[in-house]
C-alpha cells in the first residue's frame, strides 16, 4: 500500500535528539528494542515484536479463501530487517500473502551504531542519525495507509535522495499531470471545448470534468501484475488488483517553506532468482528549495492501501465507459460486477461487458440496474442470469448511466480505457470508441470452473506474521 503499497500529512518536527550510548547494548539493539517495546503501550497494542522487527497485520476482508484458508485481503507490515540483530528503518508491506514492496534507506551501514537512536512516541516509531532521521506510523485517511517520513537534518551533497526498494509481483503506473493526458481545445471524450491544468480539466463554463489531486500528480498507482479485474469468488479479494498508492512527496523546511519533490521509481535494475525485483526509489528536491531551504527538512511519504483510483472524471450521459481486462483461464460465467463512482444526485446505472476483439456486447452481461444515491462508494450488482465468457480473453468491463457520473481511475496501460456513445435503456455494441490510459475502478467476480485454480505458491514468506 505502494510510495502508500498511498502517505500524506503529519506533524512538522524540528531537529531530532540523538543519544550517545557508551558501553552496553546499543540504542537500536534487539535488547533495547524489547525494553522500549515493553514500555510503549500503544506500540505494544498494535505490533508484535519479533527479534529486531515490529510486525502487524491489517485484515481488510476476514473471509477465508478456499485454496489456502487465509483471509481474502490481508496487509502485513514489517518494520526492520528480519536478518539483522539491530533495528533498521526499513518497511515491508505484503498484500494477499503474494506480492510485496520493501523500502530501505541507503548508507546507514556507514553510520556508527552509537550515532543511531530509536524511540517510540505514542504510535510513532522514530529512528535517528546525525544526517537523516525517520518516523513510521499508520494513518487512517481514506482506506488507510502507512507514513514513512524522512528528515534531512543537514543539506545533502545532492538534491536527489535515494532509497533501495525490493518488489515482487507488482506493476507501477506513473500518474502524470493531466496536461500530459489532455490538450486544450475540443475533446472527443467530453464532447466540448476544454481547458487543462495539471490537476483539472474544465469546460469553458468552468465546470470540472476531470480531476487529479495535487498529491496524486507525479505519484504511482501500484497494481498486482497478474490479478484483478476479474476475480475468483473462492480466492483472494483482489478487486481491481490495486495493491496501493505511493503519493507525491511534499517537502517542508524548518520555517514552513513547502514544495513538491519529484518522485521516481525505476524499472527493475536486477531480478533475483526468487523473482524479487531490485529497483531505485528517488526523490528530487526542486533546485530553489534545495538551495534555499532551512534544515532540517521533512518529507511526507505516504503508502496507501486504497483500492479505488486516485483520479476521477465525468462521463457524459449515455456514454459507455470502461477498461480492458483479460479473463483468467478458469472462468466460464460471471456472478457480479462492481464499480467505484461518485454520483452528484440520485442516479441509476448498469454494468456490462464487451468482447474487446470486435467490441460486441456480451450476451446477458447487462447487470440489474443499480439505484445509487448521492456520494462516493463501491457498488455491486449481481446477475440473475449469468453471462458466459471465454477463458484467457480480453474484455471491456464498463458502465452506462442516463446522466453524468464521476468515475474513478488510475492511469494504466495505453488504450486501456474506452468511451463510446451508447444507450442506457438498450445498451448495445460499441461503435467507434475513443481510447485513453484510464484503468477504471471496476471489476467482475466469477465462480471458477473445473474446481477452481490451484493455489499460487507464496512468492516469499519473510513478511508472514502470526494470524490474529
Amino acid at each position: 500500500m505502494k510510495h502508500k503499497v498511498k502517505i500524506a500529512g503529519g506533524l512538522i518536527v524540528g531537529g531530532v535528539a540523538l543519544t550517545l550510548v557508551l558501553g552496553g547494548a546499543s540504542d537500536i539493539s534487539a535488547e533495547k528494542l524489547q525494553d522500549k517495546y515493553d514500555n510503549a503501550p500503544q506500540i505494544k497494542q498494535e505490533y508484535q515484536l519479533d527479534g529486531a522487527t515490529l510486525k502487524r497485520s491489517i485484515v481488510k476482508n476476514p473471509e477465508l479463501d478456499v485454496y489456502k484458508n487465509e483471509p481474502k485481503d490481508e496487509i502485513k507490515i514489517t518494520l526492520g530487517d528480519k536478518d539483522k540483530t539491530e533495528f533498521t528503518p526499513d518497511i515491508e508491506l505484503k498484500r494477499w500473502n503474494e506480492v510485496f514492496f520493501k523500502i530501505k534507506p541507503k548508507g546507514l551501514e556507514s553510520v556508527a551504531t552509537k550515532d543511531k537512536t530509536l524511540s517510540f512516541e505514542n504510535d510513532k516509531i522514530k529512528f535517528g542519525t546525525p544526517k537523516m532521521s525517520f518516523e513510521m506510523y499508520d494513518y487512517a485517511e481514506g482506506e488507510g495507509g502507512f507514513k514513512y517520513v524522512w528528515f534531512l537534518n543537514e543539506k545533502p551533497a545532492s538534491n536527489i535522495v535515494s532509497f533501495d526498494i525490493e518488489t515482487s509481483g507488482l506493476d507501477f503506473f506513473y500518474q502524470p499531470p493531466l496536461t500530459q493526458e489532455y490538450q486544450n481545445g475540443y475533446s472527443e471524450e467530453f464532447q466540448r471545448e476544454i481547458v487543462v491544468s495539471e490537476t483539472q480539466v474544465k469546460d469553458l463554463e468552468g465546470n470540472v470534468l476531470a480531476e487529479r489531486p495535487e498529491n496524486v500528480v507525479g505519484s504511482y498507482a501500484v497494481y498486482h501484475s497478474t490479478k484483478g479485474g476479474m476475480v475468483d469468488a473462492w480466492g483472494k479479494a483482489y478487486g481491481t488488483g490495486k495493491f496501493g498508492h505511493i503519493k507525491r512527496i511534499k517537502l517542508i523546511d524548518a520555517n514552513g517553506l513547502e514544495d513538491w519533490g519529484k518522485l521516481n521509481i525505476s524499472d527493475p535494475i536486477e531480478t533475483l532468482p526468487d523473482g524479487t525485483e531490485i529497483r531505485s526509489y528517488s526523490v528530487k528536491l526542486p533546485d530553489d528549495f534545495y538551495k534555499n531551504a532551512v534544515y532540517p527538512i521533512k518529507s511526507n511519504d505516504t503508502f496507501g492501501y486504497d483500492t479505488a483510483g486516485g483520479s476521477n472524471s465525468i462521463s457524459a450521459a449515455n456514454t459507455a465507459t470502461g477498461s480492458v481486462f483479460t479473463s483468467p483461464n478458469n472462468v466460464s460465467q460471471v456472478d457480479s460486477m462492481s464499480i467505484y463512482v461518485y454520483v452528484f444526485g440520485s442516479d441509476d446505472f448498469k454494468l456490462m461487458m464487451w468482447l474487446h476483439s470486435d467490441e460486441t456486447l456480451v450476451a446477458n452481461s447487462i447487470t440489474p440496474t443499480i439505484n445509487n444515491n448521492l456520494g462516493t462508494a463501491w457498488h455491486t450488482s449481481t446477475y440473475v442470469s449469468k453471462p458466459t465468457i471465454s477463458a484467457s480473453t480480453a474484455y471491456i468491463l464498463g458502465a452506462l448511466d442516463p446522466t453524468s457520473t464521476s468515475y474513478y481511475w488510475d492511469a494504466g496501460d495505453a488504450n486501456q480505457g474506452h468511451m463510446d456513445p451508447n444507450s442506457f435503456t438498450t445498451p448495445t455494441n460499441l461503435s467507434t470508441p475513443t481510447h485513453n490510459t484510464n484503468k477504471y475502478s471496476i471489476y467482475a467476480t466469477y465462480t471458477p470452473s473445473g474446481g477452481g485454480e490451484a493455489a499460487p505458491a507464496p512468492v516469499d514468506d519473510f513478511l508472514i506474521i502470526q494470524e490474529q
